[in-house]
């Protein structure tokens, strides 16, 4: 085997930077030997190498995209059109990953950013939108607005979305959230009881449950703090005051058995046990400081399979080990997880079992969109400028992630497809 080519030490950095991730498609430049041999970084996403001077994205897609541009915008026109993500190369012997097929779904006019995705098949789907109100449905394969809450929460977006068989229940944003029930005929506005708890009620953060009977919301507090609710009478909410005594910051909430979850706040994974609140450990990096942990938010905790995941700022992604919280995914450093982006949402997808994906913010890597199909996650991101906020297993090889576009407030719903 011939030496590798030197690298300019900026390029060498931003390979180093991307190695983990392979998000040089939107990073850096591909370096590729005239005969083809592969140079440092410079094996694209999908396996194969192209001429030197050119990015991992003109190989990818088809058209030419310079890499100090970041991603490439999306075409204007391109509702219902599909955009392939190149394949990812994982470390070690395994095979290639094979790429992400993204389709951008068509909104209603006027459509903001969406903040929550939930569903009871792949034909009953719910969209909560972060202003007026505006949950969207899908019907007859197209979003229509199924109910617009404007009278009762004028200025409120929907942040939180869960249902069972018979419920849908949905959480508000500020000011004076309100949890809400409905069958899709009747809404039935459950008021927050805050119990004298510090601040006053903001939004709600999370929603989730067993049944029509067992539901469970997080709630935070302006100027500070957080509650955790649990669905009593139907024009109420009882207050769990445990957890917010031992966590100030709550999250997120994934209900296991009854009164029985786990709860995810700053800096910290809770086991909340008919009262009694455990703090779990986490496998954080060696060199973080305390106040460095504390200014991670779990925003999203899911059970997929048999096991649990957890994602937070930052870019990480925790997966439940007997009594540990493992870090699968994000920094080794507090450099280097000073990327500007976060990890907002988590969702199992499907077939084979241990499919994985989570979704956020752009990083400094470009990454919006990570999944681990069981060998180590890697990056799928669309080519959209995405700043996501919700993930939905569709059907295994399926889910839909939605946010807005990034730098506005416009709504943004993509549908992803393994093949």
């Amino acid at each position: 085997m011939r030496a590798k080519a030197q690298m300019p030490w900026w390029i060498l950095a931003a390979c180093l930077s991307c190695g983990n991730l392979n998000a040089c498609s939107s990073i850096s430049p591909n370096f590729c030997r005239e005969d083809q041999e592969c140079g440092a970084c410079a094996q694209c996403l999908d396996g194969t190498c192209v001429p030197a001077g050119l990015t991992c994205g003109d190989n990818q897609n088809g058209d030419s995209h310079s890499a100090g541009d970041g991603p490439a915008p999306a075409d204007p026109g391109a509702s219902g059109d599909t955009i392939k993500q190149g394949d990812s190369t994982p470390s070690g012997d395994d095979a290639p990953i094979q790429g992400v097929v993204w389709r951008e779904l068509e909104l209603p006019i006027d459509t903001q950013e969406i903040r929550a995705i939930w569903g009871r098949s792949d034909t009953e789907i719910f969209v909560g939108v972060g202003a007026h109100g505006k949950v969207l449905k899908l019907v007859d394969g197209h979003w229509q607005v199924w109910t617009q809450l404007r009278a009762e929460i004028p200025n409120s977006g929907i942040n939180s979305l869960w249902g069972t068989a018979n419920q849908l229940f949905v959480g508000t944003g500020s000011p004076s959230p309100v949890l809400i029930a409905t069958d899709g005929v009747a809404f039935n506005f459950i008021a927050i009881d805050d119990g004298g708890s510090e601040g006053y009620p903001d939004s709600i953060a999370d929603i989730h449950g067993l049944d029509d009977n067992e539901v469970y919301a997080v709630v935070a507090h302006y100027p500070g703090g957080s509650s955790l609710h649990r669905l009593g009478e139907e024009t109420t909410t009882s207050l769990l005051s445990s957890p917010a005594d031992a966590i100030r910051n709550l999250e997120s909430v994934w209900v296991v058995a009854p009164d029985q979850l786990y709860l995810g706040g700053w800096g910290e994974i809770s086991f909340y046990d008919h009262g009694s609140v455990i703090q779990e450990a986490i496998d954080w990096p060696d060199d973080w400081l305390p106040n460095e942990i504390l200014g991670v938010f779990i925003a999203d905790i899911v059970g997929v399979d048999d096991e649990l995941y957890a994602v937070a700022s930052h870019h990480f992604v925790f997966r439940r080990d007997d009594n540990l919280w493992t870090r699968v995914y994000g920094p080794d450093s507090p450099a280097s997880s000073n990327s500007g982006g976060d990890l907002r949402a988590v969702a199992g997808c499907g077939n084979p079992t241990g499919q994985i994906a989570a979704v956020g913010s752009e990083s400094l890597t470009g990454v919006t969109v990570a999944l681990d199909r069981g060998n180590g996650w890697v990056d799928v991101s669309p080519s959209q400028r995405l700043d996501g906020m919700a993930i939905f297993s569709v059907e295994p090889g399926r889910f839909l992630v939605g946010g807005a576009v990034r730098g506005s407030f416009d709504g943004l719903l993509l549908e992803a497809t393994i093949p």
